[in-house]
C-alpha cells in the first residue's frame, strides 16, 4: 500500500520551472513527491535535486501526456498508488502558442486540451477515485492573468485560461463540503521557456518569486492569488476597457 505518513505533493507538469521551485521550496519542509511529467531525465534531474534538498521521498510517472486521456488515467492511478493521501495536488501543465494569431483550428484544439481539458480529467478522475486521498489538502490550478479579457494574439490561450478560471471557481464551491480547498494562481508573465521568444519587460516575474506567492497561498488557503501582487490591479484596470475601445487596442 502507499504511503499515509508526512505531508505527500502530487504535481502535474512538475519540470514547468513554476513547478520545480515550488517544489524546492516544499522540499525543505521535509515533504514527500509523486512528479508527473513526459521528459523521463528531467524528472530523474529533479528528484534528485528534491531529496537533497530535504525531500522524504520522491516518485515519479514518465510520459505524461496531457493530449491522451488514458495517459492521465495512468498518471493518477500510478500516484495514488504511491501514496495513498496527498496534501497538495498541483496542476502546474501548460501550453502557450508561439504565434497565436496563426494558429490553425487543430492548434487552437490542441491549446484547449492541455490548459483546460486534461486538468479537468485530471480532476475528475481523482473524485471519481481517490477523493478520501485528498480531503484536508489543497488542489492549486495555475490559470493566468491572460484568461482575463480575450485578445486577438493568443485568444485559445486567453480561452482556454478563462475557462480555467471559472472551473476553478466552481470546483472550490463544489469540494468545499468534502474538505478540499481550492487555490486559483493568476501570474503574470514569468521567466520560463514558455515565454522564450518573447522579450522579458519589467512586470515579467521570476519562477522563484512566483512559486513563493504559491506556496504562501496555500498555506494561508487563501482563494484567488495574482501573482505577482500588481497584476490584481492591472487586471482590474484592463477589465474595464469598454469593448468599443478594447478592440482597437495591440495588447
Amino acid at each position: 500500500m502507499g504511503k499515509k505518513d508526512g505531508l505527500n505533493v502530487l504535481i502535474f507538469g512538475a519540470t514547468s520551472l513554476i513547478a520545480v521551485h515550488t517544489a524546492r521550496q516544499l522540499a525543505t519542509r521535509g515533504y514527500s513527491f509523486y512528479l508527473c511529467a513526459r521528459d523521463e531525465e528531467k524528472l530523474s534531474q529533479l528528484a534528485s535535486d528534491l531529496q537533497i534538498r530535504g525531500a522524504a521521498k520522491v516518485a515519479a510517472f514518465a510520459g505524461f501526456d496531457a493530449m491522451r486521456p488514458e495517459s492521465i488515467t495512468q498518471a493518477v492511478n500510478s500516484a495514488f498508488e504511491a501514496f495513498t493521501h496527498y496534501n497538495i495536488v498541483l496542476l502546474a501543465h501548460g501550453y502557450l502558442p508561439i504565434d497565436g494569431e496563426k494558429m490553425t483550428c487543430e492548434q487552437e484544439s490542441l491549446t484547449m486540451r492541455i490548459n483546460l481539458l486534461s486538468c479537468m480529467e485530471i480532476v475528475c478522475a481523482i473524485r471519481a477515485n481517490y477523493l478520501d486521498g485528498i480531503k484536508g489538502g489543497v488542489i492549486a490550478g495555475i490559470s493566468s492573468v491572460a484568461g482575463e479579457r480575450g485578445r486577438g494574439k493568443n485568444m485559445a490561450y486567453c480561452a482556454a485560461k478563462a475557462g480555467m478560471t471559472a472551473w476553478l471557481s466552481g470546483l472550490r464551491q463544489q469540494l468545499r463540503s468534502a474538505g478540499v480547498h481550492v487555490l486559483t494562481i493568476l501570474p503574470g508573465p514569468t521567466d520560463t521557456p514558455m515565454l522564450s521568444h518573447v522579450a522579458a519587460g519589467r512586470l515579467t516575474a521570476s519562477p522563484q518569486a512566483v512559486a513563493g506567492d504559491i506556496v504562501k497561498a496555500i498555506d494561508k488557503r487563501r482563494n484567488v492569488i495574482y501573482t505577482p501582487w500588481y497584476w490584481r490591479w492591472i487586471m482590474a484596470a484592463v477589465r474595464h476597457i469598454p469593448e468599443f475601445l478594447f478592440k482597437y487596442l495591440k495588447i
